[in-house]
């Protein structure tokens, strides 16, 4: 509780009271006081001062005794009222007494440095010219009232002011009444240079400013983070992005756009806010003259203020859709991944200045968040992308190896026997696998070029259009082809739009006919006949389809050819049965072959000369009859072969072999290496020992086969190179190809039928269930055509694999 005396204190405005005891020996006979009018004015160093002092006025009054009057007593008071004096000059704060009149009583020196009066000039001073002297140094704008009511306050009363200086100090003052006992006797006013202090309080405003705008950054930054982590879907990022950003950086529209330095464009990634025309998410404009491109030449963040067109409509052009929307402040930061600019993010307002460095810096920051985000989303579409191209590669090798699978059966088709009928069955059922359709036409050119004979028909009937029905060839479908010399596709959308361009296709249309393919067989150079696939279902062929149609359609045209060459022979052998070759050896050969018919004789090896080649045998070689008649036949053999053919020609003629059966290779005339399958017989011609060959050109079966081994090595290296594991099985459940990667997953590679998969001893990791044979998804796969996609198995090899 405070005492009387210290509430008369508080009641006269002393805020700050220092107090010592005055002692002698062990007792104290007194004290010594001071007072402020300042809060908190005196600290431990004063009151260690202050005991000093109280100690020597207790030694002079002591020594002093009960002598008040005596020389020693009014030395002891004048000792001390020089302490007081000398503490007086010595506080921080500088100290002015005037009276009731408002002369100046005292003043102490602070107050004569604090003000930069010179002593006299202070003592000449009144209340009024001292508080004009303050008011001429205070700076401009200063509260003149304040400080009247501090020079001009009631005599009872306290008062307090603070004033700010032209030289950038500010001052605080205090004034309060002056008494002695209970009456006044004048004013004091305290001053103290507080400049330090306000500027710390300032400083420590700010610092505490930044440090709540920091943690509100530090805050968005880190969900900005939390966000970008949490999805690689950079589409569900930008949203929750935006709103983050806005709280540490008010815009009116941000933007997020990607540069294609390819297409020299930029794509609106994303956009909120304002709605600027041309500039919403998705749109596409060009990247010359735009901000974008702009960004990321620089390479670095920057504030652009928008003041008038005029000044980036020629350099800029790109700025002014934004502008003409009221945007006058950009914040753009190009956005930068692996050392380089892959997007730039742009924020907007439509306050002029609205954004200084430190949200240039806050900007870059939230950059460097986004961008990584924009450059993982890219890499995981790319990732997806490559995947999907993967499968669908190891989709494409699968089927390409099925289709040149196919392909070589059908060349085996081609090549197993003379009859037309018996070949064109058997590559009518192989080409239903690669080419679905409802009805399958092969149709040859008869001689004159002008009819044409349907020699093959599977599938649906058409009236008039049977096989072996013959027509003419103008206005068909085939016609356009043949004509043309490639594949076509017909869509028969509008009926009598088709008719009126191909009259003939009436039956068919009837028939139901939505969608045609067309490709030509050709023999040679020579366009022999068409191929065409029909299809009740509209748009049911691609142009993949004819690529693979016309594959189909090189392989066929040699037994369409082959018809045309048996029927050749056939008449040949009519000619002929007058002669020895009408005996069964040739009938055997033709049975073979049935292709170029070649008659050797000669003596000698180099006199073995042809006596006879029929037109096909002409068209293979490249000679005529009487060319070949006139130079060795071994000239026309691939010299590689040369010694081959004629130990098998010495062998025959002499008796050694009845018939041989081999293949080759000839020189054709103009140089080009021919690949033949010849069959050849010895026999007697006009009195000599000849041998007669049935041969045919294979060399686009060769090239067919080797393109099948190529496809079959692809796939194989494909699935070699695969990372998972995979095992190809019959449906009858034999294992028939397993890659490396299957092979070191499972620890094992003799497995040879899905069923010993159980060998493994499978489970299921959730309910610790061991698979039976029956449910692996291979065995269910190839014995029940089921599906199983994602499931998590474990097992271990009972032999310790």
């Amino acid at each position: 509780a405070q005492t009387p005396y210290v509430r008369s204190l508080a009641q006269g405005g002393i805020h700050s009271l220092l107090s010592v005891p005055l002692r002698y020996g062990d007792r104290i006979f007194g004290g010594l006081n001071f007072g402020s009018l300042r809060p908190q004015t005196y600290t431990p160093s004063h009151l260690a001062l202050a005991q000093k002092i109280a100690d020597h006025v207790s030694e002079a009054i002591a020594t002093a005794g009960d002598a008040p009057a005596s020389r020693e007593m009014n030395e002891a008071l004048e000792h001390y009222l020089s302490l007081l004096l000398a503490t007086f000059n010595s506080t921080a704060e500088g100290i002015l007494a005037v009276d009731q009149a408002g002369k100046i009583t005292t003043f102490n020196q602070k107050l004569l440095s604090l003000w930069k009066i010179p002593e006299p000039a202070a003592a000449a001073m009144d209340r009024e010219s001292f508080r004009e002297f303050l008011m001429e140094q205070a700076r401009e704008g200063e509260d003149s009232p304040a400080w009247d009511r501090l020079f001009s306050s009631p005599p009872e009363s306290s008062a307090a002011g603070t004033l700010e200086l032209k030289d950038g100090r500010i001052i605080d003052c205090h004034s309060q009444p002056q008494k002695i006992g209970h009456d006044i006797v004048g004013r004091v006013f305290c001053f103290r240079d507080i400049t330090g202090l306000k500027r710390a309080e300032e400083a420590l405003r700010k610092s505490e400013e930044e440090a709540r705008r920091l943690a509100a950054e530090n805050a968005a930054m880190a969900e900005i983070g939390r966000i970008i982590g949490s999805t690689l879907k950079i589409e569900e990022v930008y949203e929750r992005f935006a709103e983050e950003v806005k709280k540490v950086l008010p815009f009116d529209k941000i933007s997020v756009n990607r540069p294609d330095p390819k297409t020299r464009t930029v794509t609106v990634a994303y956009e909120m806010g304002l709605p600027v025309p041309g500039r919403n998410a998705g749109d596409v404009f060009p990247l010359e003259g735009s901000l974008t491109g702009a960004g990321i030449r620089s390479g670095h963040g920057q504030i652009l203020t928008l003041e008038d067109a005029d000044q980036f409509s020629s350099s800029l052009p790109g700025i002014l859709p934004i502008f003409r929307k009221a945007i006058r402040s950009i914040l753009m930061v190009p956005l930068q991944a692996e050392g380089r600019a892959i997007a730039v993010l742009f924020i907007m307002s439509t306050r002029p200045d609205a954004y200084d460095q430190n949200d240039l810096r806050l900007g870059q920051r939230v950059g460097s968040q986004i961008a990584g985000a924009i450059a993982n989303a890219q890499l995981f579409r790319e990732r997806q992308e490559a995947q999907e191209a993967l499968r669908k590669s190891e989709e494409e090798a699968r089927e390409l190896a099925r289709q040149n699978a196919i392909l070589a059966e059908i060349g085996r088709v081609v090549g197993s026997t003379l009859s037309p009928e018996d070949v064109l069955e058997k590559f009518g059922a192989q080409a239903e696998k690669l080419i679905p359709f409802d009805r399958m036409v092969i149709s040859r050119v008869l001689p004159g070029g002008d009819r044409i004979t349907n020699q093959y028909v599977k599938g649906d009937p058409a009236p008039g259009r049977g096989q072996g029905d013959c027509f003419p060839l103008a206005g068909t479908f085939a016609e356009e082809v043949i004509r043309g010399r490639r594949g076509k596709i017909l869509e028969v959308e509008d009926e009598r739009e088709i008719l009126a361009q191909y009259p003939p296709l009436g039956p068919e249309i009837q028939a139901g006919l939505k969608c045609a393919l067309g490709v030509p067989l050709f023999s040679g150079d020579e366009v022999i006949g068409t191929i065409q696939f029909r299809s009740r279902k509209a748009r049911a062929y691609r142009p993949t389809d004819l690529d693979l149609a016309q594959n189909i359609a090189n392989q066929i045209s040699g037994a369409i050819k082959n018809a045309q060459l048996y029927q050749e022979l056939q008449q040949t052998l009519e000619a002929l049965k007058e002669s020895e070759l009408r005996n069964r050896g040739l009938v055997e050969a033709a049975g073979i072959s049935g292709l170029g018919i070649v008659i050797f004789s000669g003596e000698k090896r180099d006199d073995v000369v042809c006596l006879f080649a029929n037109e096909e045998a002409q068209r293979i070689t490249g000679y005529s009859e009487e060319e070949l008649r006139k130079i060795p036949f071994s000239r026309i053999i691939h010299a590689p072969h040369r010694q081959a053919a004629s130990d098998r020609y010495w062998k025959l003629v002499g008796g050694l072999q009845e018939r041989i059966l081999y293949e080759l290779a000839l020189r054709h005339k103009d140089g080009h290496k021919v690949r033949i399958e010849i069959s050849a017989i010895n026999t007697v011609f006009k009195g000599e020992k000849t041998m007669i060959g049935f041969f045919r050109d294979i060399s686009d079966r060769r090239r067919a086969e080797e393109a099948i081994r190529r496809s079959e090595a692809l796939l194989r290296s494909v699935m070699d190179a695969l990372p998972v594991g995979v095992t190809i099985a019959d449906r009858e459940g034999k294992i028939l190809s397993a890659n490396p990667a299957r092979r070191e997953i499972m620890g094992r590679g003799d497995l040879e039928r899905v069923e010993q998969a159980a060998l493994l001893k499978a489970r299921c990791p959730l309910s610790g269930k061991e698979l039976t044979p029956d449910e692996w998804p291979l065995c269910r796969a190839a014995r029940r055509g089921e599906t199983t996609i994602n499931r998590i198995l474990q097992w271990e090899d009972p032999g310790g694999g």
